[in-house]
């Protein structure tokens, strides 16, 4: 009982298979994203926590901490399927006619792909400039 308790605590009953009856799918996403969400909350006071304990830590010391000293935690727990995401956005650039909604797609795929936030922005940028570059000799369109 202890086991369930803390499985329905933790929304995670669902992905460990303890429920009584199978999930359906958005049962289980609504489960997987009140997780996300308390994950977030823990983030946050563990966050708030590692700062009081830096202060601390450097007023004992008496040390100045420089300005740049930064703690940060994940701020999103979600789990996408990046498989299916990607496949739904190809079959998805496979049928757009639209050159806008073409780039957007483009965009998005960019934003699955690349964690790193600099490169990602300078790609968005090209997109965009690209886009730009197609319109003005294409007017028409």
């Amino acid at each position: 009982m202890d086991v369930d308790a803390i499985d329905k605590m933790a929304h995670v009953a669902g992905m460990r298979g303890t429920v009584g009856s199978p999930m359906s799918g958005v049962a289980l996403q609504t489960e997987m994203q009140m997780l996300n969400s308390r994950l977030s909350d823990f983030a946050e006071m563990l966050q708030e926590a590692e700062y009081k304990i830096w202060e601390h830590w450097f007023h004992w010391q008496a040390i100045m901490p420089s300005e740049d000293f930064l703690i940060e935690y994940e701020k999103s727990f979600d789990i996408r399927d990046k498989h299916s995401d990607l496949e739904l956005l190809r079959k998805a650039n496979e049928f757009s006619v639209v050159p806008m909604l073409k780039q957007e797609i483009q965009k998005q795929l960019a934003k699955l792909l690349i964690e790193d936030e600099i490169v990602l922005q300078r790609i968005l940028t090209e997109i965009d400039a690209t886009s730009f570059e197609v319109a003005t000799q294409n007017p028409a369109q």
